[in-house]
């Protein structure tokens, strides 16, 4: 290394460092959790951009398992998770994907649900909707639509995505919906004033 002055040889050796202590770390995981017998779940996402194959998963931010596959299924990322054998994660579980640390490394969290609900056996399905702000935040099958309603574009973009949904729009909301489709047909400007108690 004769020309290269020391503060570049001091960090080249932090450099690899880091990545060694990085490899380390995650390779140990992994390979504990290899050593038992375990289970697989699977999960769907939207999109899964920057999680790799081998990501972590983790079950209420502790280590328990990693991404086994991640396959493309009717359009959508598919996830296979290998889980470990002492890891109980119940029906009414989420799954969402998450960055970790400054090198911004991606690993699927998982809340693993209330003990009301029957847990999930090798080869089962999570599936959860969660509330989004965005069509592109869902991270499940199932949205449930709250009783204030959604406007028609949303709900045709949501089955146009294959998502089951749930309305449990109020029968009043409803009708107020429709109509105010109507007179935006006829021509006239409608303007939706709701209470601020009840939003």
């Amino acid at each position: 290394m004769k020309g290269i002055s020391t503060e570049a040889k001091v960090g080249l050796l932090v450099l690899l460092s880091m990545f060694i202590l990085a490899f380390l770390t995650f390779r140990s995981g992994k390979m504990t959790f290899d050593k038992g017998k375990g289970y697989q779940l699977k999960v769907k996402f939207n999109s899964v951009a920057g999680l790799d194959p081998k990501a972590r998963v983790k079950v209420s931010g502790v280590d328990a398992g990693y991404v086994r596959e991640i396959n493309l299924v009717h359009g959508y990322p598919e996830l296979t998770l290998w889980i470990g054998p002492d890891i109980e994660i119940r029906e009414d579980a989420v799954a969402w994907v998450r960055s970790l640390g400054m090198m911004g490394e991606k690993y699927v969290e998982i809340e693993p649900g209330s003990l009301s609900y029957p847990l999930l056996k090798d080869g089962d399905n999570i599936s959860r909707g969660l509330v989004a702000k965005d069509v592109d935040d869902i991270r499940g099958d199932i949205v449930a639509i709250s009783s204030h309603g959604v406007s028609p574009q949303l709900e045709k973009e949501l089955r146009a995505r294959h998502i089951n949904i749930i309305n449990t729009t109020c029968p009043f909301v409803h009708r107020a919906h429709v109509a105010a489709r109507r007179l935006a047909k006829a021509g006239f400007f409608v303007i939706v004033y709701e209470l601020e108690q009840l939003a």
